[in-house]
């Protein structure tokens, strides 16, 4: 008994087809993975002149993903940096300064990703 012969056309069409599915079913997992990747964002804290110390939570969706806790060595410090890996996505930074005995909250929206370094301004220091 014989198989039957393909036609050349119809096998390479098989072979362009899968291919074709191939490379699309890669994009598609590729471009899931990308959204769902965590990313290092660039976050400076500009720092009021009495800041001794930050406790910082990223917050999405009602739950910190990510927390830091900074102890400022030098009451000159201007800044404090920080680079967290985010997944892309709209965040509440939840920011408590410790500044001359008392503890300051704040609130800011970030949204990841970003190209540039995000700026917090923890404005003047606070007044008892």
């Amino acid at each position: 008994m014989t198989e039957p012969i393909e036609s050349s056309t119809g096998g390479r069409l098989r072979r362009w087809l899968a291919l074709a599915v191939a490379v699309v079913g890669c994009l598609f997992v590729g471009d899931r993975l990308n959204r769902a990747w965590p990313r290092a964002v660039d976050v400076r804290f500009d720092l009021a002149p009495s800041t001794q110390a930050l406790a910082v939570d990223y917050v999405q969706g009602g739950d910190a993903i990510k927390s830091a806790r900074f102890d400022v060595t030098s009451g000159d410090q201007a800044s404090l940096d920080h680079r967290p890996k985010l997944v892309p996505g709209h965040y509440e930074v939840q920011v408590t300064s410790y500044c001359d005995g008392l503890a300051v909250p704040s609130h800011h929206w970030i949204e990841v990703p970003t190209q540039d370094t995000i700026v917090i301004d923890l404005g003047p220091a606070p007044t008892p």
